[in-house]
């Protein structure tokens, strides 16, 4: 159930609670404020604005003890040093935080087309995204989803320093781009490649590739996702669903195990996001 909404002001909120109440049926009450939001008690905070206003809420939530479900990125990279100490304040009181990073969900069915992951001390992870718009924010808001599928499948040490970060075209001005890094740990390098094409029409092009084995996103009737390889294709739940159904869990069992691993990808991921935007300064 959605309790509430806040909005970058009271009279967007109002017009978001209206709609969100039509669809589903009861009332959704507006608020100016996350704070004011936190404020009445409700279960738990999703965080779906744009970037720039995701540290406020995660600093609402984290001061009224409310567990949080983010949209990616966690917090806007002018914000990387404050999402970092947010991290930590949830951390400290073991409040469950999640990014809405959907992409590790897809690996059953990479593993089901391509197999198991070949082990190595080196692995090269792709990913390819339809965006529906040019410009600097759209590295801001897709390399989590690499980043979070490079933690699902690769051990590198927390320590390992983000190198050799480029940009196929500095200014995010062509239909066509690259984004390029490496992540280098103690046991692991990691080669990250992300291919963006911006693309108006939907379905927009979506696809992932380990070590060149690749597997492309098929939309079915309903929004059934599938994914496709070699002439086959496995169907998957919706990602959103199975994100959705983690942080239920987190928010009913308080599992500090749970919580603390994904404080521990949260930290880990920030801090990666932080270096390879500050390197495209």
């Amino acid at each position: 159930m959605v309790a509430g909404v806040s909005g970058r002001s009271l009279e967007r909120a109002t017009a978001n609670a209206q709609l969100i109440g039509r669809r589903l049926g009861h009332e959704v009450k507006p608020f100016a404020s996350p704070a004011a939001l936190c404020a009445t008690g409700v279960a738990a905070l999703v965080i779906a604005s744009p970037a720039e206003f995701h540290l406020e809420a995660l600093q609402a939530a984290v001061e009224a003890g409310l567990p949080a479900l983010c949209e990616k990125p966690l917090v806007h990279e002018n914000h990387g040093k404050e999402g970092s100490d947010v991290v930590e304040a949830f951390a400290l009181k073991r409040l469950p935080l999640l990014e809405n990073c959907q992409w590790p969900y897809v690996l059953a069915a990479f593993f089901q087309l391509h197999g198991a992951v070949e082990s190595g001390k080196r692995l090269r992870v792709e990913m390819g995204l339809g965006t529906p718009r040019a410009g600097r924010e759209v590295v801001q808001n897709t390399v989590s989803h690499l980043l979070s599928v490079i933690q699902a499948i690769a051990a590198v040490d927390f320590g390992g320093a983000v190198s050799e970060v480029s940009v196929g075209d500095p200014l995010f001005k062509n239909i066509r781009n690259l984004l390029q890094f490496r992540l280098v740990g103690p046991e692991k390098t990691v080669e990250g490649l992300l291919h963006l094409k911006i693309c108006a029409a939907v379905p927009r092009p979506s696809w992932l590739a380990i070590n060149g084995r690749r597997i492309d996103r098929q939309l079915g009737q309903g929004y059934s996702i599938g994914f496709s390889a070699n002439g086959r294709e496995v169907a998957i739940e919706d990602p959103m669903k199975q994100v959705v159904k983690h942080f239920a869990l987190l928010v009913r069992g308080r599992d500090s195990v749970l919580i603390d691993d994904d404080c521990n990808r949260i930290r880990q991921r920030l801090e990666w996001y932080r270096q390879i935007l500050n390197r495209l300064q």
